[in-house]
């Protein structure tokens, strides 16, 4: 599909999510925030159902269902273990992140246009539901040695900007949660540079707001290199001072753009 195609799909919010109720053998955990988003396969070139992955993960000791939705071949998608509780697909990565599985092997299948589209459709509707533009789509393989979801998988699920809708909600929320001043932000700046600071956490989500998403930066509210580069990128490419120091003209280009 052409990104114009997609573009116009995204815009209508007409998903339909059907919460599935399977028993799960302990209780589980509510998540305390959510940074990711990571994509998996079943790797099963056969129909697989919600009931056999099920069974699957009760064989390997594990809750049951792992992953918190499912999108099957069909375009059909299913809340599972539920949105804000803690998976069991991501080794390492539970406690922050959303479990999305399709139906498929993508190391040798080529998704359909109904299931990317409810794939997309799906991720989009989280980015609405936690309204946080620093949440990261990413593959399983990222963070382990495997191949999931598959070679194959589209590549437009992980690389579209899912963002656009909520960018002006959250550079408000930003400013009326993260600071009430504006603060001079700098790497030369020990107390920024190596301890955590919400205001310098603040910035990197705006900066994070006009870059792609293989240039974006970890939020982790510390003043970097990599940070202090991006800075000085943003202010080259606004005209600005390029001098890595966020002060009154940075932040309200960063506001305005």
């Amino acid at each position: 599909m052409e990104l114009e195609q997609i573009n116009k799909l995204l815009s209508q919010d007409d998903i339909k999510i059907e919460k599935y109720d399977i028993k799960f053998t302990k209780s589980l955990l509510e998540r305390t925030t959510t940074k990711y988003i990571f994509v998996h396969h079943t790797k099963s070139a056969y129909p697989t159902s919600i009931e056999m992955i099920h069974d699957w993960h009760l064989d390997r000791g594990w809750k049951g269902f792992a992953y918190n939705f499912y999108v099957r071949k069909n375009g059909e998608v299913f809340e599972v273990r539920g949105r804000d509780m803690i998976g069991g697909h991501t080794k390492g990565f539970n406690d922050m992140s959303v479990g999305v599985c399709c139906e498929g092997d993508f190391d040798v299948e080529i998704m359909s246009t109904i299931q990317l589209t409810s794939t997309m459709k799906l991720i989009k509707h989280l980015y609405n539901y936690y309204k946080n533009p620093s949440i990261q789509v990413l593959p399983h393989s990222a963070v382990a040695d495997k191949t999931c979801p598959g070679m194959k998988y589209p590549r437009i699920i992980l690389e579209y900007d899912y963002t656009r809708d909520i960018k002006d909600f959250v550079k408000v929320q930003v400013y009326k949660d993260s600071f009430r001043k504006l603060p001079i932000l700098s790497k030369t700046r020990p107390d920024q540079q190596f301890k955590y600071d919400s205001s310098v956490e603040a910035m990197q989500k705006l900066l994070n707001n006009n870059l792609y998403a293989e240039e974006k930066i970890l939020e982790d509210g510390k003043f970097g290199i990599l940070t202090q580069e991006k800075v000085k990128d943003f202010q080259e490419l606004n005209n600005l001072k390029i001098d890595g120091i966020v002060g009154a003209i940075t932040w309200e280009r960063l506001f305005s753009v």
